[in-house]
């Protein structure tokens, strides 16, 4: 269970297993309380104006559950967990596959693939669902979208494996775009800021997974700054932009279409600020309601007959980039039935 507590001046304290969540009184209530078992608890994000005290982060911590901050637009402030696990020897191997030219290029072809994979599988889902609603040549860019899949193999370098997924996330957002309603029009990808609602959606959503991709690192003893397809810099963790990839057309991407073709969020859930577009309070309340449902839902893998969620995947696939650090060819990334 994910708690998002994001009403300014929300207090989380700790009362024996449980976190007990006060919001601010009104003039027409008393504080309403929440109170949340640590058992059913997997994470917990606040925004910058909640306060949480030093028993309840510790509590948290003991348990091995992380504690995410974020700014009230959703982007990543930090984070609170217990003791990083001992994994010097697994570090070590990672620092040298970073310089190792042909095991990243294998580790990104793979990661690519996946993600291209997944893409293909979304237009071929949402094209025969909505046939009416289908661009006429949604066939044609899932074929080349398979073309440009193929092209990955013959890549000589990272640069070029780059430059593929440029291509095909290219023609893959232009179909992709044509599923939206007319009220929610979609050009082009903006993040800093986004530009329009669709944008605005894209990019909480995917802040939402980074946070998901960065704690699954942090708890198997990866460090997180050493990416391949997004290379190091400082003052970002790469690894978790790498892992995320193939999760978008999974999450992201699907999620964003339902959230405008029923109507969960509308033109009132969105202002601007700052020269962006930005969800509403209560737009991100509704968000995160489905982003939580979405990620907890059970399905069944159709390549290991498996019971699974996409939070389990995510999991899954961090794991499978620790340990083919000793093998490039077993990384496993997630592909969509």
């Amino acid at each position: 269970m994910l708690a998002w507590i994001e009403t300014p001046q929300a207090r989380l304290r700790l009362e024996s297993e449980r976190l007990i969540v006060t919001l601010p009184a009104t003039d027409l209530a008393a504080e309403i309380v929440t109170e949340i078992p640590l058992a059913e608890l997997d994470r917990v994000i606040l925004t910058e104006e909640a306060h949480i005290t030093t028993p309840a982060l510790c509590a948290l911590m003991h348990r091995g559950i992380s504690v995410l901050f974020h700014t009230a637009h959703g982007l990543p402030l930090g984070a609170c967990q217990n003791a990083e696990p001992r994994q010097g020897r697994t570090r070590l191997l990672q620092y040298e596959r970073s310089l190792d030219a042909n095991y990243t290029m294998v580790m990104v072809r793979r990661l690519l693939e996946s993600k291209i994979s997944n893409q293909r599988r979304l237009l071929q889902r949402l094209t025969s669902s909505r046939k009416a609603a289908a661009p006429a040549d949604a066939q044609r860019t899932v074929d080349l979208l398979a073309a440009l899949q193929q092209q990955l193999g013959a890549a000589t370098g990272v640069e070029m494996q780059r430059g593929t997924e440029g291509a095909a996330s290219a023609c893959y957002w232009k179909a992709w775009a044509a599923f939206l309603p007319d009220a929610f029009p979609f050009e082009c990808r903006s993040a800093h800021p986004p530009l329009n609602a669709v944008n605005a959606v894209i990019s909480y959503l995917s802040t939402l997974v980074y946070g998901e991709c960065l704690a699954a690192c942090h708890r198997r003893g990866l460090d997180a700054a050493l990416g391949y397809l997004h290379p190091a810099q400082d003052g970002r963790w790469s690894l978790p932009c790498d892992l995320m990839e193939p999760f978008r057309p999974a999450l992201v991407e699907p999620l964003t279409l339902r959230l405008f073709n029923h109507r969960v969020l509308r033109t009132e859930h969105f202002e601007p600020q700052n020269g962006g577009i930005y969800l509403t309070l209560t737009g991100r309340r509704l968000l995160l309601e489905q982003y939580e449902k979405r990620l907890r839902a059970r399905f069944l893998l159709d390549h290991s007959s498996q019971r699974t969620s996409l939070r389990d995947q995510i999991d899954a696939t961090t794991l499978s980039w620790k340990l083919a650090l000793t093998d490039a060819s077993t990384f496993t990334p997630f592909l969509m039935n």
